[in-house]
């Protein structure tokens, strides 16, 4: 029996994307949720996660990971978890995560596995949501830095949580951002988003 998992097959990735281009844009009016696609082995980008989490009680995060997990592989990996912080286990399909959410984070370190989470950049800008990358060098160049999203250091814990907060208050900031996010997913072409 196959393993669910977050990548659709492939004659499907193309529906998917346009499923994704057809959400309606996030608004600000509800809670704010920030969301990220990740590995149980990514250890240093879960545990940013988290104390970012914890450190914004007002703001709902979303942890979803490729694998399946119970309470034990949450407790024995992922340790205690902040009470504004969900974490989930393999999903059929992102879309309803990607509904739900306003922002959609990457804070894989160099070395670290990113195949998930750089994947869930697309996914996320085709889906309308700013998002936050790693500030390394040319690996994620479909974002620019202060159109569809910020570029920060997982490490500058602070940088990320002034851009959290920039993002989940500001609704006309915000809604540039998710226009400019849409509009460069909509221009990468569909060929190459499907290899990702």
């Amino acid at each position: 029996m196959k393993k669910p998992g977050h990548k659709p097959h492939q004659n499907s990735r193309t529906t998917w994307f346009r499923k994704a281009f057809n959400l309606d844009l996030p608004h600000l009016g509800t809670a704010c949720t920030v969301l990220m696609i990740s590995t149980l082995n990514n250890r240093i980008a879960n545990g940013h996660f988290l104390r970012i989490a914890s450190k914004m009680p007002g703001i709902r995060f979303k942890l979803v990971l490729n694998e399946p997990i119970d309470d034990d592989v949450v407790r024995n990996h992922i340790g205690m978890l902040p009470a504004n912080c969900s974490v989930f286990g393999a999903q059929h399909d992102l879309l309803p995560f990607y509904k739900e959410a306003h922002l959609v984070l990457n804070l894989s370190a160099p070395g670290e596995d990113s195949t998930i989470s750089d994947r869930s950049i697309l996914e996320a800008m085709a889906c309308g949501r700013p998002v936050i990358v790693p500030d390394q060098d040319g690996k994620y160049d479909m974002v620019t830095d202060g159109r569809e999203g910020f570029h920060i250091d997982p490490n500058n814990e602070n940088k990320l949580l002034t851009a959290i907060r920039e993002l989940c208050s500001d609704a006309r900031i915000f809604y540039r951002f998710s226009v400019a996010a849409r509009e460069t997913a909509l221009h990468f072409p569909l060929k190459q988003i499907s290899q990702h």
